[in-house]
C-alpha cells in the first residue's frame, strides 16, 4: 500500500534533509579552520597541497549558504 504525504509533511522532510545538508557543509568547514589550528602537524601536510584545501574549505561554505539559500527561497 502506497502512503501519500500531505504537502506540509512533504516540505518538512525537504526542510530537514536540506538543513542536515547545510550543517554538515558547515561543520566540515569549521573542521577545516580548527583542527589545524590546534595541530602543527596537520598545517604542516596541509601546507603541501594549500590550494586544494583552500578551495575546499571555501566551497564547503559556499554550500552551506547555497543550500540555505534553497531552504529559504
Amino acid at each position: 500500500m502506497i502512503t501519500r504525504r500531505s504537502p506540509l509533511e512533504h516540505e518538512l522532510e525537504m526542510f530537514r534533509t536540506e538543513g542536515e545538508a547545510a550543517l554538515q557543509y558547515f561543520f566540515g568547514y569549521l573542521a577545516l579552520q580548527l583542527v589545524p589550528s590546534k595541530n602543527p602537524d596537520v598545517v604542516e601536510r596541509m601546507d603541501e597541497t594549500a590550494k586544494f584545501w583552500i578551495t575546499t574549505r571555501y566551497a564547503l561554505l559556499m554550500s552551506a549558504f547555497v543550500v540555505l539559500g534553497r531552504i529559504f527561497d
